[in-house]
């Protein structure tokens, strides 16, 4: 567990939290897996996976994925996790990383890297050590995880073992994770992306923390894996998943609290969740550069308070993040105005922040007054890149999942709402959103869709 006092110059990390091997580290469909079980199950692993200097993880057993993380790091291999689990998108990560194979739980075609299928069995009575938990030097580079490309083209982000031990342990100490009382977290989020590799794989290896092995979609999937938890229980989920859940109209199981990232989460909806399932809902901020840093009780403020030991700097062009065991400062893409000490909200992104006609928005503020709009079930600002041919200024486009309005209702709720300079030139309509599995909004993913709406 995390020590303030002397952990953070720490040489070495654990691989895991032990207090005994008999603790339980994953559950799933009533039946449980020790710790000195996943430590057996790692280092027999260790010893099977071929000798490359990188393994792109696309495990979908959330527990597979665990074991097949921590084996890499005892043999010393660099874990690549990719923004999404596209074909086209993994076979250009292998062609970069060339000594590389892939690691996965299920076929997967047209991959062309080196495979190796991982088949672990829960209740498995394995021989070996499961006693002795390794020491992980600090400086050892342990994954390389990408952006998700919601502001643009993917980029690889190194991960050091004491850096993510260190900030799994902030994380931990802000919601209570490292206390007597051993929660058990049910995550709809995919552990490839940094919000679910902190929240559903590291605070169980580093804490007492439990998984629940499942990774459910559906809110009825939701429901019966908070069932299958047992008490206490958090859920991890995204914004688009507690949609869903407010809307299903069935019971939950009593829940300690829900733990949202990846997109804003709006105080209507968050006082939603909280009214129909009888629960405490928080905010993570962060970013892949960083992990997370910073939390909010959505209903209560809409502005952020660092963890402890981050620090903002604020300057006229950018903001810097700084934390003692970050080597460097991390730069955010975000615009953030100091409340107090600590204490930050957040404008918009640079990129998201518009000067139209002289007058200036965020993206953010205007896909929050669209999703305002009743009968507008999902929504999103789009800014075009113009075509070569078109000579007048480019305006603002939308992209809407709203069955049961028309387009004129649209655009009179958004002028009461809006200054006319950000009105969308374009209503288009969509049966869902071009969401990836992490929950994003891929900036390539719209321009593709406006692109093809042009061209009609």
């Amino acid at each position: 567990m995390y020590d303030k006092k002397n952990k953070l110059n720490a040489k070495t990390w654990p691989l895991i939290f032990q207090d005994s091997p008999d603790d339980v580290i994953a559950v799933q469909n009533g039946k449980v897996i020790s710790r000195a079980q996943f430590l057996q199950h790692v280092n027999q692993l260790a010893t099977r996976l071929p000798e490359k200097a990188y393994v792109i993880n696309l495990c979908q057993n959330r527990y597979h994925f665990m074991v097949s993380f921590a084996a890499a790091i005892l043999a010393r291999q660099v874990t690549l996790l990719p923004s999404n689990q596209v074909c086209n998108e993994v076979n250009t990560l292998t062609e970069a990383y060339q000594d590389s194979y892939i690691v996965l739980d299920s076929a997967i075609p047209d991959l062309i890297a080196e495979q190796f299928y991982v088949e672990i069995e829960a209740d498995d009575d394995l021989a070996g050590d499961g006693k002795t938990v390794p020491e992980i030097p600090a400086d050892q580079m342990v994954a390389m995880v990408f952006t998700s490309g919601s502001t643009g083209q993917s980029k690889g982000n190194h991960k050091y073992w004491g850096e993510l031990s260190a900030g799994t342990a902030l994380l931990a100490s802000r919601f209570g994770f490292d206390v007597s009382v051993v929660y058990t977290i049910v995550a709809t989020v995919v552990p490839q992306h940094m919000f679910g590799l902190e929240t559903s794989i590291l605070l169980p290896m580093l804490t007492p923390t439990r998984m629940h092995i499942d990774r459910p979609f559906y809110p009825a999937d939701v429901q019966r894996s908070l069932a299958e938890a047992g008490l206490p229980r958090v859920l991890v989920t995204t914004p688009i998943h507690l949609r869903a859940i407010h809307n299903a109209g069935i019971d939950w199981p009593e829940t300690k609290f829900v733990l949202s990232a990846t997109a804003p989460l709006s105080r209507d909806l968050a006082e939603g969740i909280e009214s129909v399932m009888q629960t405490e809902v928080c905010e993570i901020f962060g970013c892949t550069e960083a992990g997370s840093f910073a939390s909010r009780k959505t209903v209560q403020d809409d502005g952020w308070i660092l963890y402890d030991g981050f620090s903002l700097r604020v300057g006229r062009s950018r903001s810097e993040l700084l934390a003692p065991h970050l080597s460097q400062p991390v730069y955010l893409f975000d615009v953030v105005e100091i409340i107090s000490p600590g204490h930050f909200r957040v404008l918009g992104r640079h990129a998201d922040l518009l000067n139209i006609a002289g007058k200036r928005a965020s993206m953010g503020d205007l896909n929050q007054k669209l999703m305002q709009i009743k009968g507008v079930d999902d929504g999103v600002f789009y800014m075009p890149v113009p075509f070569e041919d078109e000579k007048s200024v480019v305006r603002l486009a939308v992209f809407v999942v709203a069955p049961d309005i028309p387009d004129d209702v649209i655009m009179l709720e958004l002028s009461r709402n809006i200054d006319a300079a950000f009105l969308p030139r374009h209503i288009i309509r969509l049966e869902q959103l071009p969401y990836n599995n992490m929950g994003k909004l891929p900036h390539q993913a719209l321009s593709d869709l406006y692109n093809r709406y042009k061209r009609k």
